[in-house]
């Protein structure tokens, strides 16, 4: 793979969560209403960065135990709906 796929795929993904995290956070006033609202932002702040501590070293814990291969694999499963 070039280098320019990388900064293209990298671009990519930064330009989808660039509408992406808006697009939910505005949803979540229509999914909660008013009176629950500040608890929803506290559970919605308190998941994603829970996803970014957890995430990387559930991660890390992988690469060591299975490999790099089995942990790309996993990921890209992961992306599977």
């Amino acid at each position: 793979m070039k280098e320019w796929h990388i900064i293209l795929l990298a671009a990519g993904l930064g330009v989808v969560n660039s509408f992406d995290a808006p697009g939910r956070q505005a949803f979540v006033v229509d999914m909660v209403g008013r009176e629950d609202l500040p608890n929803a932002i506290a559970l919605n702040s308190m998941m994603f960065n829970s996803a970014r501590i957890i995430g990387p070293a559930m991660g890390s814990l992988l690469l060591a135990v299975i490999g790099p291969a089995w942990c790309f694999t996993i990921n890209g499963i992961s992306f599977l709906r």
